[in-house]
């Protein structure tokens, strides 16, 4: 009867202080050369991310039929602040990922190419549009299919610090985008 025992206390023990390595950890490697950003972090330290328009309630300055003077003057005033706020230049060539929303630039409804990401739901489809430093333009070397206009997308891609305009607002970013896929 001891004699059981006994073996299953050796084997244990040897198992136990084998030389075998752990099994090898199952976690997806970190990329050291990839930074993942929020929307804040686009802007330079001492940057002030308020402006004119964030500072009155959207719903007043864009009630239909909402024409008092001073509405119009803060709108005029904001889209002469806000397009060319300050950026951060030392992102510069950095490879980065960033979630947001897209604004389609051009395609056919189904594929795109060039798109805006935007920090949130209507940026650029209300006046005036988000400050440069929160719009970024993406150019993809290939079709970007299958991306839910209403929901999230994460991007990864090569930044770059510079302004480029289009009719919805001046980008201060460019990215290229190495991969877009929709935030499950």
């Amino acid at each position: 009867m001891w004699r059981p025992l006994l073996l299953l206390c050796v084997s244990l023990c040897f198992g136990a202080c084998s030389d075998e390595a752990p099994p090898p950890d199952t976690a997806p490697a970190v990329d050291p050369t990839l930074l993942d950003l929020t929307w804040p972090d686009l802007i330079p330290a001492g940057g002030n991310p308020e402006t004119l328009h964030d500072r009155v309630a959207k719903e007043q300055l864009f009630t239909p039929g909402n024409h008092d003077p001073f509405s119009q003057a803060v709108i005029d005033a904001a889209a002469l602040v806000s397009p060319r706020a300050p950026l951060r230049t030392e992102l510069n060539g950095r490879r980065v990922r960033l979630s947001g929303l897209v604004v389609p630039l051009e395609g056919d409804g189904t594929q795109m190419r060039e798109f805006l990401l935007v920090p949130y739901v209507g940026a650029c489809i209300h006046v005036p549009p988000p400050p440069g430093n929160q719009l970024i333009w993406v150019k993809s070397p290939r079709p970007v299919t299958a991306v839910d206009l209403y929901g999230p997308v994460q991007v990864v891609g090569r930044l770059k610090a510079e302004y480029l305009a289009s009719d919805l607002g001046d980008a201060g970013y460019q990215l290229e985008a190495e991969q877009v896929a929709p935030v499950e």
